[in-house]
């Protein structure tokens, strides 16, 4: 039954992509601004330690690796209580120095920086009900909704956390440019900008 669904799927994913032709369309993802608040979302929450706003956009059951120890989460408030011991400090490091730019697109799902995290637009209801012609519209918010789908914690995830930390973000660039916007009220606003509205000294992309 899951082969069958798998290659249903697939074969979903095939005919969205032609009527699909955003940026993240060849993930099966119908609206890019959706997805790019979703994913900057994530980071507000690991910003703010918001295990509950995290809990509520994972995709249960869920395995979350750390360095290749499986630690399987059947719901929110499982996830609730072992947030410490899953988002690790590098872990956050790597989510919060994570643009939008960098995020790698494929047929899987989006991923941040070495596959650390994956997001996709997940069937919301049992697979078992899950029917290729009646289930096609993936802009159907009960039908379908982006979710955490994977999360693998490694040495990998260390490198990139230190490599991040030497770059001295102060935040993602992306949400950073954005929130300046709200917060000073600017119609635009340029990486030297940020300085003022941050008290921070954001580190350029050169």
């Amino acid at each position: 039954m899951i082969k069958t669904i798998s290659v249903l799927s697939l074969l979903l994913l095939c005919f969205s992509s032609f009527a699909n032709t955003g940026k993240y369309a060849v993930a099966g993802i119908t609206n890019d601004t959706e997805f790019e608040q979703f994913f900057q979302s994530i980071q507000q929450d690991v910003r703010d330690n918001n295990k509950v706003g995290l809990s509520k956009k994972l995709h249960y059951p869920i395995t979350i690796y750390i360095h290749r120890k499986p630690n399987k989460i059947d719901g929110p408030q499982k996830f609730i209580s072992e947030y410490d011991n899953l988002f690790v400090e590098d872990f956050k490091t790597v989510l919060l120095c994570q643009t939008i730019k960098g995020l790698s697109i494929g047929s899987k799902g989006v991923s941040t920086s070495r596959g650390a995290m994956w997001i996709n637009q997940v069937f919301q209801k049992p697979a078992s009900d899950y029917d290729p012609l009646l289930h096609a519209d993936l802009t159907d918010p009960n039908l379908w909704q982006l979710k955490i789908n994977a999360i693998s914690v490694s040495s990998i995830t260390a490198n990139v956390a230190r490599q991040c930390r030497e770059k001295k973000y102060s935040m993602p660039i992306d949400n950073a440019i954005e929130q300046s916007k709200h917060n000073c009220s600017q119609t635009s606003v340029s990486q030297a900008d940020l300085n003022s509205c941050f008290g921070k000294k954001t580190s350029s992309r050169n």
